[in-house]
């Protein structure tokens, strides 16, 4: 690797970095008191709340977590 790409790959990190430093809140996980998908996510670069959203707008998603609902609302009594 030349010190040029480097170089360009170093200061790029440094961008990265302090932009993820503002968006966690380490209290004590990446998204606050609870671990989430965000601990695992955010840390990737990765933030997946609009497409989460986008795809819980979809019936079949909705109908994903409404039979999931029942199977447990059927499963504790």
């Amino acid at each position: 690797m030349s010190d040029a790409k480097r170089e360009a790959i170093r200061k790029q990190l440094e961008i990265e970095i302090a932009a993820f430093r503002r968006l966690a809140k380490f209290s004590p996980y990446v998204a606050g008191v609870s671990f989430t998908q965000a601990d695992l996510l955010l840390a990737a670069g990765i933030d997946c709340k609009p497409y989460m959203k986008l795809v819980g707008e979809r019936a079949s998603a909705r109908k994903v977590v409404a039979d999931r609902k029942a199977a447990q609302a059927k499963l504790q009594g």
